[in-house]
């Protein structure tokens, strides 16, 4: 009863500051929910390849994720779920309405963030950018590596991401979008730190 009681006075005040202080809430969220991502990531990594000793985390790597999740991701979501919530007419049917909204978002943010996210893995942590480089070349490669790498995601994108986000358009209201965003982004972003990861 204590956890409970907890639970929803927790709740009504993430809610109360969803509605005084949503952009703050919103990337503080996104923050955190992006550095577990990396950080869960990090640990499969190392299940998977098991070093000697025990599983070291890498700080600095979950932190600059949460960098990227707050104050790029979050914001730009933040807008793009207002902007959407104008533009799409609402006498559409709702199921008509969280369909065109789903294929606007697959369509224009998720392939914009995926290309973001390769420049920023490759800028900031050089996965899969060879070390021995000039400075024009180490720029080059991190294009290079994110154009190759966006299509091939796109692909494992078709699977999880147009059901997750029809749903939450579907199911979640407006205030809260961009923290159902983040649990979906959970196991997606989780999934693509896994793949850059793998590449250092």
């Amino acid at each position: 009863k204590i956890f409970t009681t907890a639970l929803k006075d927790g709740g009504k005040k993430y809610h109360s500051y969803l509605r005084s202080h949503p952009y703050t809430t919103k990337m503080t969220t996104s923050a955190v929910v992006l550095g577990a991502s990396d950080a869960t990531a990090q640990y499969i990594r190392y299940k998977k390849n098991p070093k000697k000793g025990r599983f070291e985390w890498d700080f600095k790597r979950s932190l600059l994720m949460s960098f990227y999740g707050g104050f790029l991701l979050a914001p730009f979501a933040h807008n793009w779920f207002l902007l959407l919530n104008r533009i799409v007419p609402t006498t559409l049917n709702p199921l008509s309405r969280a369909s065109v909204q789903a294929v606007a978002d697959f369509c224009v943010p998720v392939p914009l963030f995926m290309y973001v996210f390769f420049l920023w893995t490759g800028f900031c942590f050089r996965d899969g950018i060879s070390k021995q480089r000039s400075e024009s070349g180490f720029y080059k490669e991190i294009v290079a590596r994110a154009n190759s790498k966006v299509p091939e995601t796109m692909k494992s994108a078709v699977v999880i991401w147009p059901l997750g986000v029809f749903s939450n358009y579907y199911f979640i209201p407006l205030l809260y979008r961009v923290v159902g965003l983040n649990f979906i982004s959970f196991v997606w972003n989780s999934y693509v730190c896994l793949i850059s990861q793998r590449e250092q």
